[in-house]
């Protein structure tokens, strides 16, 4: 008697087959998925976000009173000290706009006047901002070293930097101190003299009658020049780099000399990776969902 299966009972077994196949890959789905859900549980809520401040130029800009004085250029078309300071700030982020920016002002109160950002603008806007009364009718004083003490104080000598001082030169009690403060490698220190070596009434606005004024002691003015050796000390004391500006066609070739901080080389992602928790869950989900909805058969008894 031939005893040859008919055609049913092979698809019958090629049926058996499949659904096995299909129960198989929900149990492992859902396998797959349970393990996604403890590494969801177990990864870092938040991605690496991509850092655009790991090459970072922070100005740091002297606002004391001597700053007014309009020696630069002083031959023809002068400004006065601080307003060269800003058109120096202004064409270094025109010529550097991949770099991110911080913003430092000093005279006896060094304070920030802008953290770290690659908002350009508003460095600029910060910067147009910082003021008259500031420098005009502000402290004499240029205290070099609280101004060190408050920038590493706000944790910035942590990021690889390139700090920049635009000053006209400071008083010499603060260079002892100044000689004691820590150096960081993070930052790579850089000083701009600006103004003329000649002396200089320091202008302090106008009196009552709309005639200029000048800063008086001891019913003489006070002159001011740009003091050299306390620049030369600092260059030597922080092992920074130096230049100096007398005249505002200077300003381009002062700044392509600056030897600028490459930052410091990141990783970054221009995708989640998969390790942190979004990835995890968007598997996870998939996973279980496969294994939740895709048919599973239960053997035949």
């Amino acid at each position: 008697m031939d005893m040859r299966k008919s055609p049913f009972e092979h698809i019958r077994r090629s049926t058996l087959i499949r659904n096995e196949r299909k129960t198989l890959i929900s149990r492992i789905s859902f396998l797959f998925g349970f393990f996604c859900v403890i590494g969801a549980l177990l990864a870092p809520s938040d991605i690496p976000e991509t850092n655009h401040m790991d090459r970072v130029i922070v100005p740091i800009i002297d606002n004391s009173l001597s700053m007014a004085v309009p020696d630069v250029g002083y031959k023809d078309g002068a400004i006065n000290r601080f307003q060269a300071a800003k058109e120096v700030i202004k064409e270094m982020i025109q010529t550097y706009p991949e770099y991110s920016y911080g913003l430092f002002a000093f005279n006896s109160n060094p304070r920030i006047v802008a953290p770290i950002t690659n908002a350009h603008e508003t460095i600029l806007n910060l910067l147009n901002g910082l003021g008259n009364a500031n420098y005009q009718w502000g402290s004499n004083m240029t205290n070099m070293a609280q101004m060190i003490e408050t920038l590493y104080a706000s944790g910035w000598n942590n990021t690889p930097i390139t700090a920049i001082v635009l000053t006209d030169g400071w008083e010499e009690w603060d260079i002892e101190k100044l000689s004691s403060l820590p150096r960081y490698p993070s930052i790579r220190w850089h000083i701009i003299g600006i103004g003329s070596k000649e002396w200089w009434q320091i202008p302090t606005g106008t009196d009552l009658f709309g005639n200029p004024s000048v800063k008086m002691f001891s019913g003489k003015p006070v002159i001011s020049r740009r003091y050299d050796t306390n620049i030369d000390t600092f260059a030597t004391t922080l092992r920074a780099t130096q230049s100096t500006l007398e005249h505002t066609d200077e300003i381009s070739d002062i700044i392509r000399e600056i030897p600028l901080s490459d930052g410091e080389q990141k990783k970054t992602f221009a995708f989640t990776p998969p390790w942190t928790r979004s990835y995890w869950i968007f598997f996870a989900f998939i996973f279980l969902s496969i294994g939740i909805f895709f048919p599973r058969y239960d053997k035949a008894e």
